[in-house]
């Protein structure tokens, strides 16, 4: 990315605890042991780039974080840390698909505790609340515990383990933060990008609308939220256009929505001045799939882009790849890195040597936000490239919908908490009308 922005950038990487050893949560966690502690590994490095990259010839003034899928989700709880309280520790962020399970029960024996217990009975602990168990249990009974959390449901669509609320860092669920406008306000640039087929390979092969009322039951679980899930089935109508009876398809929008899109949407909404916005459609909107975007950003040739292929998908096929990677290396690379390049070195992406077709203007509001780069397959004289476009991906309208949602949930959760609540209406930070409740 150096050579091809001729820009100097130091590239920082680090680790961060996964699965149940980073993100078990639930009310037993928050008093016994440390909910959430991928973010304070996280915040452990960032903290480590801060202190000693100015050895190494960095500027501590003009840390940028940048992550993908759960990285980048995890960046957006940096940003909504305590009620964005605490300052992140870096001045701009560039993240590709932003994305983590809603999880929002932390109530005493609520699902994150039964998460917890479902780990440790698995871990040879029992079910039990008891942590000094686990932390006397052989590293290979958690590795195995880790793994059955994650078995149990993968087929699901659920994810059993992330960011969850805590009553600390997270202390709702994020799309709320932004309604409230509690996020870290002093940023200076961000690249927000999401790829135009996100969530279909994380969608389960749901057949019928049984199927799809059972995925929601897991994702928005109890008798409480009855009326929840009933208002997402009417919105999303499985038998209605443009579904017509496609329920995988009705449901990847579910997850695409709740999931991906909209956290870009909220993201926008917290930094609309700064904030450059792209959707990544290459080669095709279908075959631009979660993760793709990741390959031109980093990708060093042709054949450094056809390992990188072949060792996530053996079955993609050699002369596939060696298509996809030479499309991308002579027509997306260049230009793509020079944004991103641009933007790690300055905070705008339009900075440095004039290498790109055209300025990355921030996007501009409205129902679907426009002046949106799209990066898709090029084709002389019929097609460029790298255009400006309006997003329909990410509307005011779906995500409002989203964010009203969230509202109801917590409402839910705090009607059981015996917690009294004053009804107004307000405006959301991505432009949409909900209701408090």
């Amino acid at each position: 990315m150096n050579t091809a922005t001729h820009n100097e950038v130091i590239f920082v990487a680090g680790n961060y605890r996964l699965g149940a050893f980073g993100w078990l949560a639930g009310r037993y966690m928050q008093s016994s042991g440390q909910p959430n502690a991928g973010l304070y590994d996280q915040a452990l490095l960032l903290n480590w780039t801060n202190q000693y990259i100015s050895r190494v010839g960095g500027n501590p003034n003009r840390v940028s974080a940048w992550g993908e899928s759960a990285g980048a989700g995890s960046i957006l709880h940096h940003l909504i840390r305590e009620g964005g309280t605490v300052k992140p520790l870096f001045n701009t962020f560039l993240v590709q698909s932003p994305a983590f399970p809603w999880s929002w029960d932390n109530q005493p024996l609520g699902t994150l505790d039964e998460t917890y217990l479902n780990f440790s009975q698995a871990a040879g602990c029992g079910r039990n609340f008891n942590i000094t168990c686990l932390r006397n249990v052989n590293i290979d009974a958690l590795i195995n515990a880790n793994d059955y959390l994650y078995h149990r449901v993968k087929d699901t669509g659920i994810y059993p383990v992330g960011p969850s609320v805590d009553g600390t860092w997270v202390q709702t669920i994020p799309a709320l933060s932004f309604a409230y406008k509690q996020f870290y306000p002093a940023i200076s640039g961000a690249i927000i990008s999401h790829v135009y087929n996100e969530s279909y390979s994380f969608t389960p092969n749901v057949r019928t609308q049984n199927d799809f009322d059972t995925f929601l039951a897991e994702f928005i679980p109890g008798p409480a939220l009855a009326t929840v899930r009933s208002q997402i089935r009417s919105r999303y109508n499985c038998v209605a256009a443009p579904y017509r009876g496609d329920f995988k398809l009705c449901l990847a929008a579910v997850i695409g929505d709740s999931s991906f899109f909209c956290n870009t949407r909220d993201l926008y909404g917290a930094f609309p001045s700064v904030s450059y916005m792209m959707q990544y459609a290459f080669p095709t909107e279908v075959e631009a799939v979660h993760a793709s975007d990741l390959l031109p950003a980093f990708m060093n040739g042709i054949q450094d882009a056809v390992d990188i292929i072949l060792n996530a998908d053996p079955d993609f096929g050699e002369a596939k790849a060696y298509a996809l990677a030479t499309d991308l290396d002579e027509s997306i690379k260049y230009v793509y890195q020079a944004y991103f390049g641009a933007f790690a070195a300055s905070g705008n992406p339009n900075s440095g040597p004039p290498t790109r077709p055209f300025d990355w203007p921030v996007a501009s509001p409205g129902e679907s936000l426009s002046n949106v780069l799209r990066v898709q397959q090029y084709f002389p004289i019929f097609q460029r490239a790298f255009v400006l476009t309006t997003d329909k991906q990410n509307n005011a309208t779906v995500c409002g919908f989203w964010t009203n949602i969230a509202y109801q949930i917590v409402n839910a959760k705090s009607a059981d908490d015996s917690t009294t609540h004053v009804h107004q209406q307000s405006q959301t930070s991505n432009g949409a009308k909900y209701d408090e409740l």
